[in-house]
């Protein structure tokens, strides 16, 4: 698989690689898999790599999403099913890594569900079949991005590419996904939500650059102004914590691209904020 991975991203040059496969990762490795190695080398280079979550959901799962698809880079997809629920088998993701570091938005794993129930797709000798899994859902996440790409070729990966695009395009995700959860940012089976191809799209046209954001020290003064505004209806702790979040935000750079919509969750989902009677923000 290494070497598959590593011919696409040598050779045919590929934009995306999609993976609808995976093996367990091994807690107790002294280093990184070949195949781990392969991916993460292609994402660092640019080169978008979608992967399945897996599929030992349910009372044995062991908390872990698939080899490559705990790659962070790696745009790590869950099943749903037709009724937008986490299909039961559907792999559950940690949020640390082996080490014990936690993972920073937006490569929480899973990042997004997509539909993997009784797919209907075509087989052998014209018949037609039905089959469930993480791996059938991956291919309409690669699908979705594929599209994406089209439409934004500036995206793609090019000669020097560090992978911030990737980071770009994942913000997006995280931003038009439709939660199905209740109550934070993520969940660990259903990831960002579900996916929501056209509203994805839709994101990263919308997103505002950093160059429209100004230069490096005007930007707390854009989540100044983002904290101003909730201050009215947040607990009067929130304002003078805000210079954490600034914080945080200026480590996180690069995504070329974050939209003030986006950098408002980063702080709720910070602060464990929580909406009460419909208009009061509070710390729970």
């Amino acid at each position: 698989m290494a070497e598959a991975i590593r011919w696409c991203h040598d050779t045919f040059e590929a934009d995306i690689i999609s993976l609808s496969l995976g093996g367990e990762q091994n807690l107790d490795a002294q280093r990184e898999g070949a195949t781990a190695s392969a991916t993460r080398r292609a994402v660092d280079a640019g080169i978008f790599v979608v992967a399945a979550a897996g599929n030992d959901g349910g009372p044995d799962d062991d908390g872990l999403v698939s080899v490559p698809a705990n790659i962070p880079r790696v745009i790590t997809v869950g099943a749903s099913t037709i009724d937008s629920e986490v299909w039961a088998n559907s792999s559950s993701g940690s949020q640390s890594y082996d080490n014990g570091v936690q993972r920073e938005h937006p490569h929480f794993k899973p990042e997004v569900i997509a539909p993997g129930v009784d797919i209907i797709s075509t087989g052998n000798n014209n018949a037609w079949y039905s089959s469930s899994g993480t791996s059938d859902a991956t291919v309409f996440v690669t699908a979705a991005l594929a599209l994406l790409l089209e439409a934004h070729p500036q995206y793609k990966p090019q000669q020097g590419s560090d992978g911030s695009c990737i980071d770009a395009i994942k913000y997006a995700l995280m931003g038009s996904a439709q939660p199905i959860h209740e109550g934070g940012l993520h969940d660990d089976r259903s990831g960002y939500g579900q996916l929501q191809a056209m509203s994805w799209i839709t994101e990263v046209e919308e997103a505002a650059s950093w160059e429209e954001l100004g230069e490096d020290d005007e930007f707390p003064t854009l989540t100044t102004k983002i904290a101003a505004g909730l201050t009215e209806i947040c607990h009067g702790e929130f304002r003078r914590r805000i210079t954490v979040i600034e914080d945080k935000l200026m480590k996180m750079r690069p995504p070329k691209t974050l939209t003030g919509r986006q950098i408002a969750w980063l702080i709720y989902d910070h602060f464990k904020l929580t909406e009460e009677d419909g208009s009061l923000l509070s710390f729970n």
